[in-house]
């Protein structure tokens, strides 16, 4: 019974009574992870029955060769993996100087605020060493740096413990990875130019004609700074069919995403952040908003259906049995 309501919750999507059956099935095998899991999203725009608050994330088990797969499996695999290649053996070609102008009013994160612990933990889970700063203006926003390695601006009020704030870390955290930096660190213009390049330079010959001056200048420079070696892979990855542009940056976008579900633990903020960026006026509070939502946009049926899925549950709401904890370089630490 639970595969089948498994089965029509992922076709169905926030629907509330495949919901409610998937949450009954889970408690009678008694997985009590998943059944806390669903409920955490059957809640979270219930504003009677309110939140239901994850587990710590600092007593949860560091598995990033489990998790950062699970987040990263809406990216375009060749793409990024391009990408990333790009980045790493590319040289000076791809790399960005911010200036000491940009790093005025910037502060490292430590762990002396509140929110430095969620780094901490964040930094643990995902396998990651990414510096993260934070700059004072208004609102709540999060930017990559384009410097090797690159880094993680939190703006606004982002000292506090906050699911806000730990969505915009987590979306930052996977935006910063080497996969996914080059198109989510630069405004779309630039990001299209990249990629451009990227496919002038190691795509197949059409993507060479009619590019402009700039296009061809950084198509010139990944081909002369690349190594052989990567250029063939290059040449793989991207020499036949290569996925376009749009996908590449979809497929990147809900990756952070996703990562920002993970490390904040709520739907609720997570989904009223990505319906914000559709400027959709559709109510997720309304009867049946959440179904509405999914239907109208995939990326919310997606982290709909991440947010419902065992993988996710296993990773982020089961609560450790107090004892040994692993940690990434293999030692042990007591929860």
């Amino acid at each position: 019974m639970l595969l089948v309501r498994r089965r029509q919750a992922f076709l169905e999507p926030g629907v509330r009574k495949h919901l409610d059956g998937l949450h009954a099935a889970a408690l009678g095998v008694r997985d009590h992870v998943l059944a806390r899991a669903i409920d955490h999203v059957r809640r979270a725009f219930d504003p009677a029955a309110g939140p239901v608050p994850p587990p710590p994330l600092e007593l949860q088990l560091d598995r990033p060769e489990l998790l950062l797969p699970l987040l990263e499996r809406r990216a375009v695999p060749a793409a990024a993996e391009a990408l990333r290649i790009a980045w790493e053996q590319g040289g000076t070609a791809l790399k960005r100087d911010p200036g000491l102008s940009f790093a005025r009013g910037m502060d490292r994160v430590t762990g002396a605020l509140p929110i430095g612990k969620v780094v901490a933990a964040a930094s643990r889970l995902l396998g990651l060493r990414t510096a993260v700063f934070l700059r004072q203006r208004s609102g709540l926003d999060v930017e990559v740096v384009l410097v090797p390695p690159p880094y993680v601006v939190l703006g606004g009020d982002a000292r506090e413990d906050t699911p806000d704030v730990r969505y915009v870390l987590g979306a930052g955290l996977m935006a910063a990875l080497p996969s996914h930096a080059l198109l989510l660190a630069q405004p779309e213009p630039q990001a299209r130019a990249t990629y451009q390049a990227l496919l002038s330079a190691f795509g197949p010959p059409e993507h060479g004609r009619s590019i402009s001056a700039e296009v061809g200048r950084l198509a010139a420079a990944l081909w002369q700074s690349v190594p052989r070696a990567a250029q063939r892979r290059l040449g793989e990855l991207l020499g036949t069919n290569p996925p376009t542009f749009e996908a590449v940056i979809d497929g990147a976008r809900q990756v952070a995403r996703r990562g920002g579900l993970y490390l904040s633990g709520d739907l609720g903020a997570t989904l009223r952040k990505t319906l914000a960026e559709t400027q959709d006026p559709l109510v997720l509070e309304a009867p049946n908003g959440l179904a509405e939502a999914c239907r109208e946009h995939p990326a919310i049926a997606d982290l709909v259906r991440l947010a419902t899925s065992p993988e996710l549950a296993e990773a982020r709401w089961r609560m450790p049995a107090a004892g040994p904890r692993r940690t990434p370089s293999g030692g042990q630490r007591r929860a």
